[in-house]
């Protein structure tokens, strides 16, 4: 049980004093703790689609509780970005990608998704049969998914399984070129990586590495990709004999806010 201390009991044998301070605090705790449980001053909303606009950016709806807690629930849900009322900071639901969208800017109106965006690309791709660069594993990031500010993160993996020529395995961020490594005659696997930051609508920096076997090479880039439309990731290989077979395994984009 709870018990609490008043600064200002008076002194003495003085019940009747003593009574009426006690009195008013056992009213006092009576109204907060019984009346918010009656359902007399306190009720539970139907439920209702939440809205915002420049003027009145958003409600909720929330419960009381014995305790004094108050829950907020729910969110405006939408099938796309809303059309009016734009303010930086606006969050809802879209029922049609089951992702939470934020407002961060109004002009241009960009509404970015909220968290870690991972696509990944898994089906084995291998270049033969010429010496010209050729895509292995792509992935398109869908225009207006970055903003200023967020972090990609791409990983490729792949093989080299024979000997012939010399192979070159490169990283791209639409036509910027992220990283890239080359063996000469050797059987190896490789892995590239790289780590890109959105500083503009249409800026990017990024640090990169490809290890083609036991060779290394980081590289640091600074692509021009527009954020406001589709972006390719992709990795590629290149031989100077045709005969020899690159393949790419693994393609993963992370996009981190």
């Amino acid at each position: 049980m709870a018990t609490a201390t008043i600064p200002n009991r008076p002194a003495g044998t003085d019940a009747r004093s003593i009574a009426a301070i006690l009195g008013d605090f056992d009213a006092i705790l009576a109204q907060v703790n019984g009346n918010l449980q009656s359902s007399v001053n306190v009720a539970v909303a139907a439920a209702a689609t939440i809205d915002g606009n420049a003027s009145a950016e958003g409600a909720s709806t929330s419960l009381a509780r014995a305790d004094h807690a108050h829950m907020v629930q729910g969110v405006e849900r939408r099938a796309s970005d809303p059309s009016s009322g734009h303010f930086v900071g606006r969050v809802y639901f879209n029922t049609t990608t089951a992702r939470l969208m934020y407002c961060v800017s109004t002009s241009p109106l960009l509404y970015a998704k909220i968290g870690a965006d991972k696509m990944t690309n898994t089906t084995q791709v291998s270049s033969t049969g010429t010496t010209s660069e050729t895509n292995l594993q792509t992935i398109v990031i869908p225009a207006n998914t970055l903003a200023i500010g967020d972090m990609v993160k791409i990983r490729a993996a792949g093989t080299a399984p024979d000997t012939f020529g010399t192979k070159t395995i490169r990283l791209y961020f639409g036509a910027g070129l992220l990283a890239s490594s080359v063996v000469v005659g050797v059987i190896a696997d490789w892995s590239g990586e790289a780590t890109l930051v959105v500083t503009g609508a249409s800026a990017e920096k990024s640090g990169g590495v490809v290890v083609f076997g036991t060779v290394g090479t980081a590289d640091y880039s600074a692509p021009a990709e527009a954020i406001s439309g589709s972006i390719t990731v992709k990795s590629t290989g290149q031989s100077t004999n045709s005969n020899a077979v690159l393949t790419s395994e693994l393609l993963v984009v992370e996009v981190i806010r």
